[in-house]
């Protein structure tokens, strides 16, 4: 370990990690599910499905994480700002497992690595917590120089095949170093951006973050949003992956794919087929995309192929491609659909619609139509509140987020709360992964199971450093016996739910046997009138010819024969041709 060596700063100097982190692959897969209307109908028509990808893990077994913590330790962080970044770092060392690896850069003037990738055993968390306690701040704010030293150092790695790697960059100022950060190419790899205070530069972190592979953007002390949840929430993601390099592929049958939304996830599209690049998956992570499908009209009842879903994976730990069943999403066309979008359909809806909102407030707000703004997220409120889900949580989340922005949009909080709040929410939602801001027990929606465990224990750090702080392993036991119980009550939901769509199907099939039989019931009385008419013809006809001759008898018999004549072959016609009976 070095600190504050003025001798050249070396970067292949990580340490190696114990066998079993190198060939123990990590263990989880992935569970897809898709949402949709079960009819639609037989003229062309707009049909819109959600498809849904979870992480699970399996068994006890992930990867290494190598994490690069990028530390503003500028002059503007004297005080508490230094302390509760040095309880959150302490929290941070305390959580990791030996297979992990830790590295430490500061940054003011001058970027400055205090130690390269460690490995977290007992000892290296001792003198790692040494090195945290001798923090000290001088100087300005060159988040550049603070980048790429921390590249430098994932990038120089001797091992890292099989491992996770993300960088972590705290600041609570602006910028201003000689060269700007976006000349750094983050793009390879995740930067987890951590803005603290009101002063720090809230789109210059978004951006970073932005640009970097899939990274984040926390806020901390707005509210109740400490640092040392965003950066345990943060952590907590990292230690459970359970699967990388996630692709999920839509290939369109019986309809034409019009739109895919997928948030900031970058689409490929090549002829009948969308495909849709994740990269990692938490453990109870999910992704949900909206497929709109465009269906052609059809000339009678069937039942047609509208979808086909896959996905392909590979283990946490790397390895070989999995590539999944396809899934075949499947609508009946009727003349008297019955079925309306699933919860799951109008929640994500409404999601895409509340984010929505958010961005078109921000840049109202960045204008200076403060009114604007306000009206904007109080229409995205009153459109969440007309949905009538007050219970569910996805709801309750979207619905604090929009009052909490909107209790920011006044000209004493917007730049310093207010703007940091959107963009952070902007980009959460896009990769629909969590990042810490405002009360996290309200924004519980993109959260894992194990965030909040993470959370509630790094508040009671906060409070007092010396607590026994429990084992990853021993919360992600806590976290599985837990979810299992929500997992039995979730599947018998399901099945309910099941049951329900088979009745609904039931009905709606029936209804339209009942609807085909009253109309050939009207087709057949009608028949059946025409035939009586005829009859009666006939029999007035033949009474006709029974009559007496008479004097006129030689001038109507000709005519009454032709008239007999036509009368039978209408009805011969009639039963031949129209009849259904």
């Amino acid at each position: 370990m070095e600190q504050n060596s003025k001798k050249p700063m070396i970067f292949d100097d990580d340490e190696p990690v114990a066998v079993p982190s190198v060939v123990g692959l990590g263990s989880g897969k992935i569970v897809l599910r898709t949402f949709h209307k079960a009819d639609a109908p037989l003229e062309k028509t707009d049909h819109l499905l959600v498809a849904e990808l979870m992480g699970f893990a399996i068994g006890d077994e992930r990867c290494g994480v190598d994490i690069v913590t990028v530390l503003d330790v500028s002059c503007s962080m004297k005080g508490e700002n230094l302390e509760k970044l040095k309880t959150s770092m302490k929290y941070l060392v305390k959580k990791l497992n030996p297979i992990d690896r830790l590295s430490i850069v500061t940054f003011s003037s001058n970027a400055n690595k205090l130690c390269g990738l460690t490995g977290m055993n007992k000892d290296a968390q001792y003198k790692i917590e040494m090195l945290i306690n001798k923090l000290e701040v001088d100087g300005g704010t060159d988040i550049t120089v603070g980048l790429q030293t921390a590249l430098k150092v994932l990038d120089a790695r001797r091992q890292h095949e099989g491992r996770t790697s993300a960088i972590m960059l705290l600041s609570d100022g602006e910028h201003n170093g000689p060269d700007h950060p976006s000349t750094v190419d983050v793009g390879h790899v995740p930067v987890y951006t951590f803005g603290l205070g009101r002063g720090h530069d809230s789109q210059l972190l978004q951006e970073i973050a932005s640009r970097s592979n899939k990274g984040t953007y926390a806020i901390a002390d707005a509210k109740e949003a400490s640092l040392n949840i965003a950066f345990s929430s943060c952590l907590a993601g990292l230690l459970s992956v359970v699967v990388q390099d996630v692709e999920l592929t839509f290939t369109q049958k019986e309809s034409e794919i019009q739109e895919v939304k997928a948030g900031n996830y970058d689409q490929t599209r090549v002829n009948k087929s969308v495909t849709i690049s994740f990269g990692n998956l938490y453990n109870r992570e999910k992704r949900n995309i909206i497929v709109f499908l465009s269906l052609p009209a059809v000339e009678e009842r069937m039942t047609t192929d509208i979808l086909e879903v896959s996905f392909s994976c590979r283990p946490s730990g790397g390895g070989d491609l999995i590539i999944s069943e396809t899934i075949t999403a499947i609508v009946t066309r009727t003349g008297s659909p019955m079925t309306v979008d699933p919860i799951e359909v109008s929640n994500e809806i409404a999601r895409v619609d509340t984010v929505a909102a958010i961005e078109k407030a921000r840049k109202q707000a960045d204008a200076n139509d403060l009114n604007g703004a306000q009206n904007t997220m109080k229409n995205a409120e009153k459109l969440l509140s007309n949905l009538n889900r007050g219970e569910d949580e996805l709801i309750k989340a979207l619905k604090y987020e929009v009052q909490e922005f909107l209790h920011l949009i006044h000209p004493n909080t917007y730049l310093k709360e207010g703007r940091a709040f959107a963009l952070s929410s902007e980009l959460s939602h896009n990769l629909q992964r969590f990042a810490a801001r405002g009360d996290a027990t309200q924004l519980v929606a993109l959260a894992i199971p194990l965030v909040a465990r993470f959370a509630n224990q790094a508040i009671e750090f906060e409070q007092d450093n010396n607590i026994e702080v429990t084992s990853t392993d021993e919360d992600k036991k806590e976290v599985a016996t837990q979810t299992a119980t929500a997992d039995a009550a979730a599947e018998e939901e399901q099945t309910e739910a099941l049951m329900d769509k088979a009745d609904e199907e039931e009905k709606t099939e029936t209804a339209d046997k009942n609807n085909l039989i009253v109309a050939q019931a009207d087709i057949v009385k009608h028949q059946l009138g025409e035939v009586i008419d005829s009859l009666k013809a006939i029999q007035d006809l033949i009474a006709a010819l029974q009559k007496p001759a008479q004097t006129t008898t030689t001038y109507h018999c000709p005519c009454l024969l032709l008239l007999f004549s036509f009368t039978l072959l209408a009805f011969y016609l009639l039963l031949s041709d129209k009849c259904i009976i």
